[in-house]
């Protein structure tokens, strides 16, 4: 391991436990989870497709404090959907990650990485 920071991850779910179970179990079917990954993994049970990704005012600004790069690979993807079903997540998450530094005085490094499921 090259590095002890800490990765916020935004999951849908109500609360940070199912976020953290829904995190896991996703890793786990990659075989990409290790135990050790437990202690640096913070799950952010949110929306991406909500104002704040859903999240309180308090706790959106905590994470800006925190928070110093951005890996978006979040998408909702299906091909029987019109864009308004799939802009929330698609459109509308973007922009929503996009102002999530600009609200800040940090210039954040955003990567996006495109879903592999097709």
């Amino acid at each position: 391991m090259h590095t002890r920071a800490k990765i916020h991850c935004l999951v849908r779910g109500l609360d940070e436990a199912i976020a953290r179970a829904r995190l896991e179990e996703k890793l786990k079917s990659f075989g990409l989870w290790a135990d050790e990954f437990s202690d640096r993994l913070v799950p952010i049970a949110g929306y991406l497709e909500r104002p704040r990704f859903g999240l309180e005012a308090s706790r959106f600004d905590s994470l800006g404090e925190t928070v110093d790069c951005i890996f978006h690979a979040g998408a909702s993807i299906s091909l029987v959907h019109l864009l308004p079903q799939l802009k929330p997540a698609n459109v509308d998450g973007t922009v929503e990650i996009l102002r999530f530094p600009a609200e800040r005085s940090w210039a954040a490094r955003i990567c996006r990485a495109w879903p592999s499921r097709w």
